[in-house]
């Protein structure tokens, strides 16, 4: 696979003057770096990558999937029915396939488990009204273990995916809508056996998940929730910790980032909701010991650049995804650039990497541009991010992947 999507480009230098930290033009001139290119999976989604940073998963679908028309339940309609999509988990250094696996369409949150290179992930029914499937995949043996989830639940609400999964059991969550808020169920491996654990945040029943981040010591894990708080469990038996709330200045994302070192979970904060010009935004460091707030930074010119249109009309993100260097000295952002030429308009992914002490850009990485199509708004969205734990890639996911050598 990789030998004919394998690229490699020169790295070019360019000298720009930088705003600094505090939003103030500076003097000096010095050199941001362009990322080359490593290695680019055209076709190839990226789904994750796994804790140690040696393999990535890759997800190929059988045919062009445009955004607006994802089919929900029965895909027999679209001739889609062949299980000849394709899960591929890769070695990143050099690009050589570890395994792959056929699915049928379309592997909803495919992950590796937490601390492994095992995946899950679920697969849709054959059938109208049909079962949706979780399958927890090990690449080494080939071996897979199946649940239906038919068993998940007898209440009529439905399972909406796999949060994360290790060697024991796999955290799922349960919800209908906003007014339910979701439930978290796990599920016992191999056994498929379900227990349901309740409300996800202990504060807000109507909470709903956002993202999660897993402290590198694998004692606890951070959901993030759409309604900017954070829920800290323990990852052992998932008891609740502590939950972040926002405060009565600051709006809070929901995307937690653990620094590598496990010292601190980093929020992004905002004086506004939406976004306008007065906006300001900050990274937040709470201690994981007690998860208090120890350091804030302003962040706000992290999105001064102007990428065209694009921007989330959320403040309290930086970018359409967000990934720390296993340092925690820098933070990259994904941005999706609109330019128009002629009568039509061009996307294009972007990357931009900040120095977090001072402040300044580093580096600047982008996917190739493509066509706009109103038919799929997300061709050129990154909604992936990963760097790698020895911090040597940095890997982006489109509808294409692309791996930087940082």
């Amino acid at each position: 696979m990789c030998r004919n999507a394998f690229l490699v480009r020169t790295i070019f230098g360019i000298f720009i003057a930088l705003a600094m930290g505090d939003g103030s033009a500076s003097a000096q001139t010095f050199k941001i770096r362009t990322l080359a290119v490593t290695a680019e999976y055209e076709g190839w989604r990226l789904q994750d990558v796994s804790f140690d940073g040696r393999l990535a998963l890759l997800y190929q679908p059988s045919r062009r999937i445009d955004a607006y028309s994802l089919p929900s339940g029965d895909t027999s309609q679209i001739g889609m029915r062949a299980v000849d999509n394709i899960l591929s988990v890769i070695r990143i250094k050099d690009g050589h396939e570890i395994a792959r696996r056929k699915t049928k369409f379309f592997p909803d949150r495919a992950a590796f488990f937490a601390f492994s290179h095992k995946v899950a992930y679920s697969e849709s029914p054959d059938e109208p009204q049909g079962e949706f499937i979780e399958k927890f995949w090990d690449p080494e043996t080939g071996t897979v273990t199946t649940c239906h989830r038919g068993k998940l639940g007898s209440d009529g609400s439905s399972l909406m995916a796999i949060v994360f999964a290790d060697e024991k059991r796999a955290v799922a969550l349960m919800g209908r809508s906003q007014a339910v808020g979701h439930v978290l169920l796990t599920v016992e491996l191999p056994t498929c056996r379900v227990s349901q654990l309740g409300a996800l945040s202990g504060s807000s029943p109507r909470a709903m998940l956002d993202d999660v981040a897993i402290s590198p010591d694998g004692r606890q894990i951070a959901f993030g929730t759409r309604d900017g708080g954070v829920v800290v469990r323990s990852f052992s038996d998932l008891s609740i910790v502590t939950e972040i709330q926002r405060g009565h200045d600051l709006y809070l994302g929901g995307q937690p980032l653990y620094t590598r070192d496990g010292k601190y979970l980093v929020l992004v904060a905002s004086t506004t909701i939406e976004d306008k010009e007065d906006t300001r935004r900050f990274l937040q460091f709470y201690d994981t010991n007690k998860y208090e707030l120890v350091k804030q930074k302003d962040v706000t010119h992290f999105r001064s650049i102007d990428f065209g249109k694009q921007a989330s009309p959320e403040s309290k993100v930086l970018g359409t995804a967000v990934a720390m260097s296993p340092d925690g000295k820098t933070i990259a952002i994904a941005h999706t650039r609109v330019s128009k030429e002629g009568t039509s308009f061009v996307e294009q992914a972007q990357i931009v990497l900040y120095d977090i002490e001072s402040g300044r850009e580093v580096a600047r990485a982008q996917h190739k541009p493509v066509q706009q199509n109103r038919n799929d708004p997300f061709a050129s969205r990154i909604n992936r991010l990963f760097f790698t734990s020895d911090g040597h890639y940095l890997l982006s996911g489109t509808q294409d992947t692309v791996v930087w050598k940082l």
